[in-house]
């Protein structure tokens, strides 16, 4: 399914969202079809997103602005060094669960504002899915091709999220370094285990 209408700023990193959806909202007969399915506005305008955003760095990412300025004040991680920021992807990623916060978020009640803010309340994934239930509708619409040509525009437009989140090429090293395959690699859950193997990694690579 398509939304109506999508809007954001007017980011350089937006350009290829907006040229797929007015592509595939363009035979679409309704008054929001084509060039009108994609909007931009000032950023500040964005209440609700930007208000998103100030709850992930409180809850979330200052957390690990922290940690990371720590090495960097101490001097074991230097952010000019590919391979210490390579090393950092492949050892944090796995325990920066930005996925878990998303689907937390989704699932929180949203309470109800003051009466002259219009503002839905509800559970979000509830909202997005069963609009209705709460008096809104469902504005999306039906994809205008097949699954196959959406492959085909992925594989286009989209690059896939590299193994580890390193280069192939750190992945070789690590294969080197440690014996063991990519498959073999244990998945790091806690913390503490990422910064121990952070710390092993950074003494035994060349800067």
């Amino acid at each position: 399914m398509l939304p109506r209408v999508v809007r954001s700023d007017a980011g350089t990193e937006n350009v290829i969202m907006r040229d797929l959806q007015r592509s595939l909202r363009h035979n679409q007969n309704d008054e929001m079809s084509g060039q009108n399915s994609f909007l931009v506005g000032r950023s500040v305008a964005n209440q609700r997103i930007e208000r998103l955003w100030g709850t992930l760095k409180t809850s979330f990412t200052q957390f690990w602005r922290n940690r990371f300025q720590d090495f960097q004040d101490t001097g074991l991680l230097n952010v000019s060094c590919p391979v210490h920021k390579e090393c950092v992807r492949f050892c944090f990623l796995s325990v920066i669960q930005l996925d878990m916060f998303a689907e937390n978020w989704n699932s929180h009640r949203i309470r109800r504002q003051r009466a002259e803010v219009v503002t839905p309340s509800g559970i979000p994934n509830m909202l997005y899915y069963q609009p209705e239930i709460f008096g809104g509708r469902d504005c999306s619409f039906p994809l205008p091709c097949n699954l196959q040509t959406i492959d085909n525009l992925i594989e286009e437009y989209t690059e896939n999220f590299p193994e580890h989140g390193c280069s192939n090429e750190f992945i070789n090293i690590v294969e080197l370094l440690t014996g063991n395959r990519r498959d073999q690699f244990p998945i790091i859950t806690s913390y503490d285990d990422a910064e121990l193997l952070f710390r092993t990694l950074i003494a035994a690579l060349p800067n």
